[in-house]
């Protein structure tokens, strides 16, 4: 008790002094001590509230090629590489690491990580033939081992439980006896991502089918055996699985799940049924009305699968305007059973309003267009309602794709601009593939707004904010920014300068024209030939003095970077000589560089290129660097005398003439032009 008397006397001294308060303190056996109750969270709260006061790097490239700055991808195809490369790389490791454990036998590492000591599966030959190693391998979707201990035990004739038999049947049903296809590897992302999805015939006389045989015969496993059959479908294996249904409609309709009736219908075509009675002959009545008059009277409730089923199936027909109809009915009848849909039933909708079939007329194509956009509109506003965009199937993401596609194709730069809040939003959880589809759907965008945004300030901030973070470099690209940038790109360069290309006269935007050059230079696209034939034309259209005097730097420095890595594409002959891009009058054009050179005070360099043109060793034989054809360009090599012949350099201005008599026949236009040399030359008394 001495101890708490004499806090509460020095803190009444306290108190006194400060003139604070002249109320008694309160003894320390009325303080109370109060525990906040533990908040439970997750173990991935602490990494989402950090990752909420951290931003976008919108400068960073995708998280998997930070390693390497050098490295880092700026084309679609690049991307991919250089990723697979990667995950490659550690399948070999894990492939060694599997077939040699010895070589790592040393490893005492704390703790161990089993994923650096991954285990081979065992062989089904040597595996003892028990039901426990076979559900161990069906545990594991090794489809072609679990057969093969099948066959050993059935011919061994050790006993195996139905248990057992329904889980082998399930898997090798569902995969038609083969292994799991790549684009159904949970652990390499890139390798599922880029796979295949290839679709094989049923196979006969398989595992599947003597599993089934030696089971009872059920609902469950016929409605099993029916999705097999339709899902590796031909036409026995279709044939097959409509007489298993008509045999389950007579047994017990309630029995049949929703997936079972969805296969049938993904197997059917929406002509299967016309009536046939008088007024009504040739109408369309479609799969859907029996097949969901059946589950009505079964009480079975559609699921997903089924709305899709019909959707697709509504999408295969040829005529537009019956293919509308049956749209239009599938999306009534899913309306009344009070589903939303799902982003992939919307994109079927999508897809079979848009997509282009042998029977539409001409005057189909802008109700197509109407259409699409209307629905659109309308899923747009139903999805801007709900809290939370959710993933139902793995096809959900082609829905932005489809969107976008739309909105480009009729440059509806509003709803684009929709599609992509949306996509962004935070209750959004569908997510297009980062390496493939969100590249697409991202490149979509900006190409409307390169046609439809009027500031080139603020396309120039969407094009580097996109590009190459999430789009990549591509041809169509960087014409379509050429043309925004009001730079002239003809189909075919001239051949003779009696065509001359004409040049805009706008200025281009510099920022956004220098950072496109940079991404051709990264992408390789500087060797195409239009391509580079943009890049030299928007460079001679700008002017000098508009630039700021940074920006004239980087015009200077620029000029003869462009010229080195055309020269050096020239120069690879030899077992070099798939990469070589020679120069080229026309595809170079080796004047307009020398005019470039010229303007950036380069003059050595602008009049030795010219005289490359002169030398016969450079344009004929193995070695040659210079294409035999084409011509030079008037219009540069008239601004190229001039030069000449006010600096007075006469050999320069021989030169000159010589490549302009190798192409110009106007011989009253080349004698006025030597006349001019030899009269300005002659006043020097040269």
């Amino acid at each position: 008790m001495i101890r708490p008397r004499l806090l509460a006397l020095r803190s009444s001294k306290v108190m006194r002094r400060s003139n604070q308060s002249t109320e008694a303190p309160h003894s320390f056996n009325e303080i109370r001590q109060m525990i906040p109750t533990a908040v439970k969270r997750s173990p991935s709260d602490l990494l989402s509230a950090l990752s909420s006061t951290v931003g976008k790097d919108t400068t960073a490239p995708h998280f998997q090629f930070i390693d390497d700055p050098s490295m880092i991808p700026s084309t679609l195809v690049t991307r991919k590489s250089y990723y697979m490369a990667k995950e490659m790389g550690k399948r070999a490791a894990r492939q060694l690491a599997t077939e040699w454990p010895t070589l790592f036998a040393f490893d005492r590492d704390e703790p161990r990580l089993e994923v650096f000591r991954p285990q081979g599966n065992p062989d089904p030959l040597q595996m003892e033939p028990t039901e426990e190693s076979l559900v161990s391998l069906i545990e594991s979707r090794c489809v072609k081992d679990a057969c093969m201990l099948y066959e050993r035990m059935r011919s061994d004739g050790v006993d195996i439980s139905d248990h057992a038999k329904d889980s082998l049947f399930a898997l090798t049903s569902f995969y038609n006896n083969e292994d799991v296809p790549l684009s159904e590897v949970e652990e390499w992302h890139g390798l599922r991502n880029i796979a295949l999805i290839e679709k094989t015939p049923w196979t006969t006389v398989s595992v599947a089918d003597l599993v089934y045989e030696s089971l009872p015969p059920s609902s469950l496993r016929k409605s099993i055996l029916i999705s097999a059959l339709c899902k590796h479908s031909s036409p026995s294996s279709i044939k097959r699985a409509r007489e298993l249904y008509e045999e389950l409609k007579k047994e017990d309709k309630s029995s049949i799940p929703s997936r079972t009736y969805a296969a049938i219908i993904s197997t059917s075509t929406w002509r299967n049924a016309i009536v046939s009675d008088g007024e009504k002959r040739g109408r369309w009545k479609g799969p859907y009305q029996e097949i969901l008059s059946t589950m009505k009277d079964a009480g079975v409730r559609p699921e997903e699968s089924v709305w899709n089923a019909l959707m697709q199936s509504a999408s295969k027909i040829p005529v537009y305007k019956d293919r509308m109809n049956a749209l239009r009915s599938t999306m009534g009848e899913m309306i009344t059973c009070g589903e939303k849909g799902s982003l992939s039933v919307f994109n079927s909708l999508l897809t079979g309003l848009e997509d282009d079939k042998e029977g539409d007329k001409e005057a189909d194509k802008e109700k197509k267009i109407v259409n699409s956009i209307s629905v659109l509109v309308e899923i747009l506003n139903e999805l801007e309602k709900i809290e939370s965009i959710e993933i139902v199937t793995s096809n959900d993401s082609n829905f932005f794709c489809s969107a976008m596609y739309i909105a480009r194709k009729a440059g509806n730069l509003p709803l684009a601009r929709r599609i992509v809040s949306l996509y962004e939003s935070k209750k959004n959880t569908v997510k297009l593939m980062s390496l493939s589809n969100e590249g697409a759907f991202y490149s979509s965008f900006l190409l409307l707004c390169s046609i439809q945004v009027q500031s080139i300030d603020e396309f120039y901030k969407m094009y580097i904010y996109h590009v190459p973070r999430v789009v990549g470099v591509s041809k169509g690209l960087c014409q379509t920014v050429f043309t925004r940038l009001e730079v002239l790109l003809p189909p075919l360069p001239p051949l003779h300068p009696s065509s001359p290309i004409s040049l805009s006269q706008a200025t281009p935007h510099w920022p956004l024209l220098h950072r496109l050059i940079d991404d051709c230079i990264s992408s390789r696209l500087i060797t195409d030939i239009y391509i580079s034939n943009s890049i030299r034309i928007a460079l001679i259209n700008t002017p000098l003095q508009s630039l700021s005097p940074s920006e004239r730097d980087d015009y200077s420095s620029l000029i003869p970077r462009l010229v080195s890595i055309w020269i050096e594409f020239s120069r690879f002959t030899g077992h070099m000589q798939r990469l070589q891009t020679k120069l080229s009058p026309f595809s170079i054009q080796i004047s307009e560089c020398s005019l470039l050179l010229m303007r950036v005070g380069e003059r050595e360099k602008a009049w030795h290129l010219l005289e490359m043109l002169c030398e016969e060793g450079n344009t004929h034989g193995e070695d040659a660097t210079i294409s035999a054809q084409g011509t030079v360009k008037a219009a540069s090599m008239n601004e190229l005398l001039d030069d000449a012949i006010r600096r007075g350099h006469a050999e320069n201005a021989a030169t000159c003439i010589q490549l302009i008599s190798s192409t110009d026949v106007n011989k009253q236009r080349l004698e006025q032009m030597t006349n001019t040399v030899i009269s300005r030359y002659g006043r020097k008394g040269d």
